[in-house]
């Protein structure tokens, strides 16, 4: 690499594209790495935040891709390469084994533990390489989120709700070579939008009986500053309990390192005593966004309200948030702050058959009778709510015209709110069907997804965005008689 930086024309260039180098020096320092390797080093570089542009990525194009997982590469691995074989690599082999697994937390529902298990020469193993499996217009998305060494991994799932997600586990050798990726059974990820706890800071003006003092030392030679216990409220187990007092109001304050959009406010186990939450921006300017009583509910929630008071939850921007308990004297197990859950649609696995008697959903418009329908529920906003089908092989289910296109019809149902505002809705139906006519020589899927999307505007689609979907549900091999508004037979 050092050769290249000062004579570029010494670089290989096997296909005639020459080395340049520009002023930007990450460019260059990727170009001189793939020119050094004589490899395109695109995956290792990507990984690393580092995107190469059109005159990188032409250079390194002229090069085979480096196939190997050379962004884990650690001490331990160039030790075993060192003392053996490269012939005992796994490289392309089946070695996941049936102890792989995933499960959701039974008590945080945002979180998924992966057990990883291979049959592996000992030693020869360095770990897993973990990547999420979602879908959207039923084609996957692979997104890699984590690596480890261990047989176990949880996954904290903040940035989806409401999603079928299936893992995709690869195991990698010591040597860097991949084996055979297995991906486990989808899994539905649906929480109250806690957030992740793991980079907050939280800080009180309270004083507990837990609170510690660390021994001087070396770098603290002086008398060291107490530890304060209140990280016990943000240590995700609600069976620890803060219990502290203060001179005047109890303040906990939590910083979340970072702007987050905030809807809401959880306590669990906290004692009955007056409050007021406020959130910043800036940890400058604080925003009163709720008042209240604590009642001793084992969990209690406090949801921000519309500041013009619309009947809705508000979403606020915020980098930190203030829990202000009155009268100075505090117990409780965790705090929690909420994010938008989002839409939700399920599909129901009785709720999938042909339509015994016509169902009329508004003046005018029926679903005939003899139509093969699908059904279930959904949270959202039925004006601007639509669900689509997706088969096995992630085609939209339909049935044929007579012009052999692709039809299908579907309908989103909400309670009417008479001299209320529609907006969202806790609970909600929807119905997809294929009409009787459109139904010859169409092929039944074996399983079907639904996918939830909403859009801006209801007439022109613009917006649409994919909020929510199921995992898959195999049709019946026979399928029964159904009858909208009672129950299958």
């Amino acid at each position: 690499m050092d050769t290249y930086a000062r004579t570029p024309a010494a670089a290989p260039a096997p296909q005639g594209v020459k080395l340049t180098l520009g002023g930007d020096a990450n460019q260059n320092f990727i170009r001189r790495a793939g020119a050094a390797a004589q490899k395109d080093l695109t995956e290792f570089f990507t990984r690393w935040g580092l995107i190469p542009d059109a005159t990188t990525a032409e250079y390194l194009a002229q090069f085979p891709a480096e196939t190997r997982a050379i962004f884990y590469f650690q001490d331990s691995a160039r030790d075993y390469g060192f003392t053996h074989d490269g012939s005992t690599s796994f490289a392309g082999q089946a070695v996941l084994t049936g102890g792989t697994t995933a499960a959701v937390d039974t008590a945080i529902p945002n979180q998924v533990h992966l057990n990883l298990e291979a049959n592996a020469a000992p030693g020869l193993l360095l770990g897993y390489e973990i990547a999420r499996v979602t879908y959207e217009n039923g084609q996957p998305h692979t997104q890699v989120v984590g690596f480890t060494t261990d047989g176990q991994y949880t996954d904290t799932v903040t940035n989806i709700n409401n999603r079928a997600v299936a893992y995709q586990i690869t195991a990698i050798d010591n040597f860097l070579n991949r084996s055979q990726a297995i991906v486990l059974p989808a899994l539905k990820i649906s929480h109250d939008g806690s957030y992740d706890k793991s980079q907050w800071t939280v800080s009180t003006n309270m004083t507990s009986s837990e609170d510690t003092l660390p021994d001087a030392g070396d770098h603290d030679p002086c008398e060291p500053q107490p530890v304060s216990a209140i990280t016990q409220v943000i240590d995700n187990d609600p069976g620890t309990r803060y219990t502290g007092t203060a001179a005047g109001d109890a303040v906990i304050t939590l910083d979340f390192r970072k702007t987050l959009a905030v809807t809401g406010c959880k306590v669990q186990g906290i004692t009955p005593a007056g409050y007021e939450i406020q959130i910043s921006a800036d940890g400058a300017q604080w925003q009163t966004l709720a008042t209240g009583t604590f009642t001793g509910q084992a969990v209690q929630t406090v949801y921000f309200p519309d500041p013009e008071g619309r009947p809705w939850i508000c979403t606020y921007d915020a980098t930190q948030l203030r829990l202000v308990v009155k009268g100075g004297s505090v117990s409780l197990s965790e705090l929690d702050v909420l994010g938008p859950t989002g839409d939700n649609v399920e599909l129901l696995e009785n709720g999938i058959g042909t339509l015994r008697t016509e169902f009329s959903y508004a003046e005018g418009e029926t679903i005939p009778a003899g139509s093969l329908i699908f059904t279930g529920r959904y949270k959202g906003n039925p004006a601007y709510n639509v669900v689509l089908l997706y088969d096995e092989n992630g085609n939209i289910v339909g049935g044929l015209d007579e012009e052999e296109n692709l039809v299908a019809s579907q309908i989103v149902l909400a309670p009417d709110p008479e001299n209320g505002l529609l907006g969202e809705v806790s609970e909600g139906y929807w119905a997809y069907w294929i009409e009787p006519q459109a139904l010859k020589g169409m092929t039944l899927p074996g399983t079907v997804r639904a996918e939830l999307y909403r859009v801006d505007d209801a007439i022109t689609n613009q917006g649409q965005r994919l909020t929510s979907d199921t995992l898959e549900v195999a049709l019946p091999e026979t399928l029964p008689s159904i009858t909208l508004g009672g129950q299958a037979d």
